[in-house]
């Protein structure tokens, strides 16, 4: 059994390897739901607007938007900031640029990881004809 403490609420509770009890797991869903819905009925609203109507945190919308699961619209955009160069995004971590430029690392580091296997070397009359044969030794 693996029993750890609720990362939001403190309680103990049993885990599967989320971080949170499902007690407030189900709250977040909820609280997301009513973000979402908000969002949809009124497309263009602030942050504050969102967070007065909702009852949500601040910092919880801005970790939603950092997972990826809400996305700001263009006018809302310097609410988050590339976590490399800073530039404004509307969601996630990376800008763009940053974006291409970590998969190209990564891609060039797999690249340098993984040697080319090395051409068999081929082999010279003497060792075929003697490898190939089995001798014994009569004494």
């Amino acid at each position: 059994m693996n029993v750890r403490s609720c990362e939001r609420c403190r309680r103990l509770f049993q885990t599967t390897g989320n971080p949170m009890c499902p007690a407030c797991i189900q709250e977040l869903d909820a609280q997301f739901s009513d973000v979402k819905n908000y969002l949809y009925d009124n497309p263009g609203a602030s942050m504050e607007q969102v967070c007065e109507e909702t009852g949500v945190d601040h910092a919880q919308i801005v970790r939603w938007l950092r997972e990826g699961r809400l996305v700001t619209d263009e006018r809302h955009a310097a609410l988050l900031g590339c976590v490399t160069c800073g530039a404004p995004i509307r969601a996630g971590q990376y800008c763009e640029a940053c974006k291409g430029n970590l998969q190209r690392s990564l891609r060039d580091t797999a690249r340098s990881m993984t040697k080319p296997a090395e051409p068999a070397r081929p082999r010279t009359t003497e060792e075929s004809t003697n490898k190939s044969k089995m001798h014994i030794r009569r004494d």
